[in-house]
């Protein structure tokens, strides 16, 4: 096998097998004194003895040495992904690497030849491998494996730590990955999440254990009092003692962005569930569940199965159709090729006259043939065609679920939809669009994330502004598909708005004249922030109500405000002095000290176009 296919052979993505992070512990025998420096790098020439800048190769950028083959005795060529080549060793890497020991070992056929300029002028053959890293981070690993001067460490954040582990783990260097390993620890008591996104990309579960605990664990320290029992020391001689947290909930690493949104979420759970007791074991067993996947697609797919056994469609006429389709389920499909071009582009050149193009070619492609007809073999299930081919024909829109189930009519127009942008279906897009709209309305977080993975933008504003006024977080299906970053975003909204109702609009005290802290509402919570859902319902039609109003240039919110027109009389239920909604925590929302006012209703509504103006300054 050719070095390169080799390579290609070998599947690596984020995560990595769980044995391949034991090697992070273990190291080869007689390893434990470190190879002994080189001298310092010395000065080279800007061009050899013919003439030729050894770092000009006319294959990319030649690596500074030890690897540009200064002493030509360089027998293969690593190819970083940015085009810059590293002459190394194999006997060098075999000793460093149980990877490139195993494709070294196996048998050469020939080789297309990189050549470089040799010591009698001549051209020399070297094999090249191309790899998937930059030449910062391989510089950084192989400088790691040769006896020579230590890579420079003055960077050893997360962000250049991580790729050099996950290079080691993948080229299996065992002391390198060690290095790295340790180097990675060293930032966790200052940034858990950091080296807990890292972890979890590289399937390193010790680590994300550590991590896990660090982030969620309770700090106890002795209170700075004195009595006469000594300092530290309560009037009855017990030691006065308090606990807080080592991180906040709302601490977070943009390493976490790349991560399914629903680790984030069960990680968020796990945190406001631990306790002062809680150890490194509970956090252990926790990582199982804070990093597993969801279980809830094959039931989708096996729900699709059961319905597609049922499927019947309109498209059995083979008396005027022209074209046969089948589905991966093989149900069959005998179409109108020039009403299929109608409706789509793609369909258009996959359905040229003569042609016997099939959806698994390239769809640009197209291929000349008998005037027979040929089936075209589809990707997708008959159920998801029948809709798709509905909606290219002027036909009247599909039923997409027969039993009104919201969930089930979602799970369709998100299989409708993939095929719609596949193929440039233009009404199917819109129509399975609205479908997804309609069917995750009731639940605003669902609805948020399946804008923000398609790029639905005024839907996910709409859907945002909503989330603010749910009572409690809760899963969702869609947090499995959904980015962190995403969902972060979500949240950091969501609590800006809340925060601003809590304060009465103004980022002081809303008592006067009390030094308070400004009421601040919860990250993240499975309580609710509001004390009833009418007052959830009455903020939400606020919210609305100065979003679609106009904001001047001094950003004053100009709208009429009619105190009475917005407080329903369920929401004053259950509230003393002044009638208005309470704020969690609070008796009223209005401060009673509020200035003197010659209508009664004056000073509520003085605050409450204080909120609308700072809340339409918020942004998504």
């Amino acid at each position: 096998m050719h070095y390169m296919h080799y390579c290609q052979s070998m599947t690596f993505g984020t995560t990595y097998k769980q044995e391949q992070s034991v090697v992070i512990m273990s190291s080869p025998a007689n390893s434990t004194v470190p190879p002994t420096p080189a001298p310092s790098s010395p000065n080279l020439p800007p061009s050899d003895s013919w003439g030729n800048d050894p770092r000009e190769d006319g294959h990319g950028e030649t690596a500074p040495y030890p690897f540009d083959n200064m002493y030509k005795d360089a027998d293969v060529v690593l190819q970083a992904s940015d085009g810059t080549r590293f002459y190394v060793h194999k006997s060098t890497l075999r000793v460093a690497s149980k990877f490139f020991s195993s494709m070294f070992s196996l048998p050469q056929p020939p080789f297309e030849p990189s050549s470089i300029a040799g010591s009698s002028g001549a051209r020399e053959e070297i094999p090249s491998i191309p790899v998937t890293e930059d030449s910062a981070t391989l510089e950084r690993l192989l400088r790691m494996c040769y006896p020579i001067d230590s890579p420079d460490d003055s960077d050893s954040s997360i962000q250049a730590v991580a790729p050099i582990l996950g290079a080691a783990l993948k080229y299996q260097m065992p002391m390198v990955a060690k290095l790295m390993a340790k180097s990675l620890l060293n930032h966790c008591t200052f940034d858990p999440l950091g080296v807990f996104a890292v972890a979890y990309k590289l399937d390193l579960q010790k680590y994300e254990a550590r991590a896990v605990h660090e982030f969620t664990k309770w700090c106890t320290r002795t209170k700075p009092t004195h009595s006469s029992k000594g300092p530290g020391r309560n009037a009855a001689g017990i030691p006065d003692i308090t606990s807080s947290r080592a991180h906040s909930l709302g601490e977070y690493s943009s390493e976490l962005n790349s991560l399914p949104a629903s680790v984030y979420y069960r990680l968020l759970e796990y945190h406001t569930t631990t306790t002062v007791t809680s150890s490194l074991q509970n956090a252990e067993a926790a990582v199982k569940h804070i990093c597993s996947r969801s279980h809830n697609f094959p039931e989708i797919l096996h729900e699709a199965d059961v319905l597609v056994g049922r499927l019947a469609h309109p498209f059995r006429d083979t008396t005027r159709a022209d074209t046969i389709v089948h589905s991966s389920d093989n149900f069959e499909f005998h179409l109108s090729r020039n009403l299929l071009s109608f409706a789509s582009p793609v369909f258009a050149r996959l359905f040229p006259v003569s042609s016997t193009a099939t959806a698994s070619d390239s769809l640009g492609a197209s291929q000349t043939g008998s005037a027979v007809q040929t089936p075209h073999r589809f990707p997708e299930d008959g159920l998801t065609l029948s809709r798709l081919f509905q909606l290219s024909y002027p036909m009247p829109d599909p039923e997409l679920s027969g039993d009104g189930s919201p969930d089930v009519e979602r799970r369709s127009a998100l299989s409708l939809l993939e095929a719609a942008k596949k193929y440039e279906v233009a009404r199917a897009l819109s129509f399975a669009k609205q479908t997804c709209v309609q069917a995750a309305r009731a639940s605003p977080v669902q609805l948020y994330l399946l804008a923000m993975q398609y790029n639905w933008n005024d839907v996910a504003q709409e859907a945002a502004m909503r989330a603010v006024y749910e009572t409690s977080d809760k899963y969702v299906p869609e947090l499995e598909t959904a980015s962190t970053a995403a969902y972060r975003r979500l949240l950091v909204y969501r609590q800006k708005c809340r925060d601003v109702i809590l304060n009465g609009g103004q980022s002081e005290s809303p008592w006067q004249g009390t030094p308070s802290t400004p009421p601040r509402s919860a990250y993240w919570s499975k309580s609710s922030w509001l004390h009833s859902p009418a007052e959830a319902k009455f903020w939400l039609a606020f919210h609305h109500r100065v979003s679609s109003n106009t904001v001047t240039a001094e950003n004053v919110v100009m709208w009429p405000m009619d105190v009475e027109e917005y407080l329903p009389t369920s929401v004053l239920l259950e509230r003393t002095g002044m009638d208005y909604p309470r704020r969690g925590g609070s008796s009223t929302l209005a401060p009673p000290t509020c200035p003197a006012t010659t209508e009664p209703g004056d000073g509520r509504q003085v605050e409450l176009e204080r909120i609308g103006g700072a809340l339409v300054k918020i942004v998504l």
